[in-house]
């Protein structure tokens, strides 16, 4: 198993518990307990250095492979945990592990080793996780450390986005005003436009706000352009499916 599908799918189960809370005033306690046996799985299996394994044996748990970024998944799965349980026990932990992702991966802007179909290529998937990790380590903190690491981060991001909106002459996209620089390039290895960004929109607006950075705030509106563009508004509007499918990827 990956550590990116495993900390991707505990990170939205606290979403789920999060959103039926906040607008349903349901609590699911069995969900917390179910997360956090797997978190603390997940931390049993970092090496020394604070890294999460890039793949788990699928019969005991066991980290097999590191040396990857995709494990910041379970990074951004414990800091969202502590953030909603108010529960501080594993921050030391979180810092030693956001310091060698940053330092290994964020600082060189050669971040690799996330989904599995790019084979540890440099890509900007795994990049979001991280930057959830560190906008909950930063509002259980207020070290603004973690605001300066979020804006590294998300510059590689933005590195992977157009730096304009290029005109569109061809059918439907020429029709709607496409807003090309709100997507990003999944990887080196196989150029997709992705509306995968749209994932941390949530997160670019809380930097924005938090550094009053103008540029951020541009860039999440390219964002936002974007994920109002990848659906059809009616069936076919892009030459095929029904109203309200998304379309996951525009293959340059």
């Amino acid at each position: 198993h990956s550590s990116y599908l495993s900390g991707q799918a505990v990170f939205y189960i606290l979403k789920a518990y999060d959103y039926e809370k906040r607008f349903k005033g349901l609590t699911h306690d069995d969900w917390l307990s179910f997360v956090e046996r797997i978190l603390v799985r997940f931390e049993n299996e970092k090496n020394s250095d604070g890294e999460y394994p890039y793949i788990f044996s699928e019969k005991t748990g066991a980290g097999i492979e590191y040396d990857s970024f995709g494990g910041t998944w379970c990074m951004a799965a414990l800091a969202y945990y502590s953030h909603l349980t108010s529960d501080k026990t594993h921050l030391e932990s979180l810092r030693k592990s956001e310091k060698h992702y940053y330092e290994a991966y964020i600082r060189h802007m050669e971040c690799y080793g996330t989904p599995l179909d790019t084979f540890k290529a440099i890509d900007s998937e795994g990049i979001l996780a991280y930057i959830k990790a560190v906008r909950f380590i930063h509002a259980l903190t207020g070290d603004n450390i973690y605001l300066e690491h979020m804006k590294d981060a998300m510059d590689y991001e933005f590195s992977f986005k157009f730096c304009y909106n290029s005109p569109v002459k061809l059918p439907p996209l020429a029709k709607v005003g496409w807003s090309s620089c709100g997507g990003s390039v999944t990887s080196v290895a196989n150029p997709h436009v992705h509306p995968m960004s749209s994932n941390i929109i949530d997160e670019l607006l809380y930097c924005a706000e938090n550094t009053r950075d103008d540029y951020i705030r541009d860039r999440m509106l390219d964002t936002v352009g974007w994920s109002c563009q990848t659906y059809n508004s009616f069936d076919g509007e892009y030459d095929f499916g029904k109203k309200g499918w998304m379309s996951e990827r525009f293959v340059i």
